[in-house]
């Protein structure tokens, strides 16, 4: 005869717990997060070293003042490099004739010798080659010695955005494989049950 019986050891259910993700998945976590502060620390140094450059580039001269140059045809910007007010930015080319100047329509800052410059000013050089001797006039107030204008083209400052946008997601979609590293397996093992 058989023994239908059921242990009370047989009446409970056995509950395996959830599974934890391996030593190597937080490895690779890891490895992921330092991965997009890399990334993050990289564009941070890259985007500054590139501004500076152009920068550098620039035409400047102490405000007030004039600086003449020869211009390729596209919009320019002039930017104030430190502490002053502006009162007028007049700009002329080479014969004599006035160029039209509008507001510092840009938002792009950077840094010059110790100094924030924002823009001030923008005019466009009209198509039809070089514009030799254009010369622009800046007409204000220096609150210090070392303040000056800087006369470069608007749109040199243009690929810094992009490359930050680009940054940014490439960061987002790094920690989000980190994060579904982590937690998926996580999740597996807790809906089996």
């Amino acid at each position: 005869m058989v023994d239908t019986r059921m242990t009370r050891q047989e009446e409970r259910p056995t509950i395996t717990p959830p599974s934890r993700p391996a030593a190597s998945r937080w490895v690779l976590v890891a490895m992921s997060v330092l991965a997009a502060l890399v990334a993050y620390g990289a564009n941070a140094y890259l985007s500054a070293a590139a501004i500076d450059a152009t920068a550098n580039s620039f035409d400047r001269a102490r405000l007030p003042g004039t600086v003449t140059a020869t211009m390729h045809p596209g919009k320019w910007r002039v930017w104030v490099e430190g502490p002053g007010t502006v009162d007028a930015v007049e700009v002329v080319d080479g014969s004599g004739r006035p160029i039209e100047v509008g507001d510092g329509d840009g938002d792009t800052t950077y840094r010059h010798g110790g100094f924030d410059a924002r823009a001030v000013a923008s005019f466009t050089i009209p198509r039809g080659g070089l514009s030799p001797d254009v010369r622009v006039t800046v007409t204000g107030s220096a609150e210090t010695p070392e303040t000056s204008f800087a006369v470069g083209p608007a749109d040199d400052f243009d690929y810094v955005r992009p490359s930050y946008y680009a940054t940014v997601l490439a960061i987002a979609l790094i920690l989000l494989v980190a994060a579904a590293i982590a937690v998926l397996p996580i999740l597996r093992g807790r809906r089996k049950y």
